[in-house]
């Protein structure tokens, strides 16, 4: 089970009866719980795989986007930047603070020279990023800005740290599913992120999005196409904790997979702003 929240008690509440069923974990980068130990990941962890990082920019990008049409060639320069960092710092073995790093610097000549040399890159990211970074200045900054602010919470020791997992830790995340056990996430609910400091929402995004996509992948290489036991994934008001962009996708055929959803939302308004696509042909 995955369990997306904003409210501590529901950890603290449930998390007993939970543990005797399977392993409890809880991801919880801001430190919002009271639990002694918290599972730490990384959240480059398989951009080694080029769709996996640009799905990976997307979720950690999703809750500073503005709504504004108009932005969207800032939003694609943001997660081109993005996605080819982590995608860099995942075939160098960098942690992800490196990322951090190359977003504040303003320069990537080291990303830049991983993307070109190591044999592991994807063709074509290291001229990708460099066009990016070369044309379109103001469009540039922008997006450096936007991604800045989506990164803006490692500034802070304890967020690093949640996002530099042990051995233990990425041992728990590949063995939580197939055991049947519980993966929490918590974080703090913010109502409009685009407009302020998104705090740890984006990787808390991010995560939840790779728990997702880890799913799927297992699903895929199953005999049976599909999750068994099923994987029960319950958001509880996502928008304003996690707005994963695969929510519409998870909904309409996630069950096929084994990929069991249960989305809460406090309106129509917050699926319209994050998810409008569910409610098209409404009237």
């Amino acid at each position: 089970m995955l369990v997306v929240t904003g409210d501590p008690d529901l950890y603290t509440d449930t998390v007993g009866a939970r543990s005797k069923l399977g392993p409890a974990h809880v991801f919880d980068p801001a430190q919002l719980t009271t639990a002694p130990t918290r599972l730490r990941w990384a959240p480059h962890r398989d951009c080694e795989d080029m769709p996996t990082a640009r799905t990976r920019a997307a979720a950690l990008l999703a809750p500073v986007r503005s709504p504004a049409r108009g932005d969207s060639a800032v939003h694609d320069a943001a997660e081109t930047l993005l996605r080819c960092w982590l995608h860099a710092a995942a075939v160098a073995g960098e942690p992800f603070r490196q990322v951090h790093r190359w977003a504040l610097s303003g320069s990537s000549k080291d990303a830049v020279r991983i993307l070109r040399t190591d044999t592991a890159a994807t063709a074509g990211a290291a001229g990708e990023l460099e066009a990016t970074l070369t044309a379109h200045a103001e469009r540039r900054e922008a997006a450096t800005v936007l991604v800045r602010r989506a990164l803006n919470a490692l500034s802070q020791l304890h967020i690093r740290n949640a996002c530099t997992p042990s051995r233990a830790d990425r041992i728990a995340w590949d063995s939580f599913i197939p055991e049947g056990g519980t993966l929490y996430v918590v974080g703090t609910p913010i109502e409009a992120p685009h407009r302020a400091d998104p705090g740890a929402m984006p990787l808390v995004t991010a995560l939840t999005s790779a728990v997702v996509e880890h799913g799927r992948r297992m699903a895929e290489r199953s005999s049976a196409g599909r999750l068994d036991p099923p994987l029960t994934v319950v958001l509880d008001h996502p928008a304003t904790v996690a707005p994963v962009p695969e929510l519409p996708a998870l909904l309409a055929d996630g069950t096929a997979a084994g990929l069991h959803t249960l989305a809460l939302t406090r309106s129509e308004e917050q699926v319209r702003t994050w998810w409008p696509e569910l409610l098209r042909g409404r009237p």
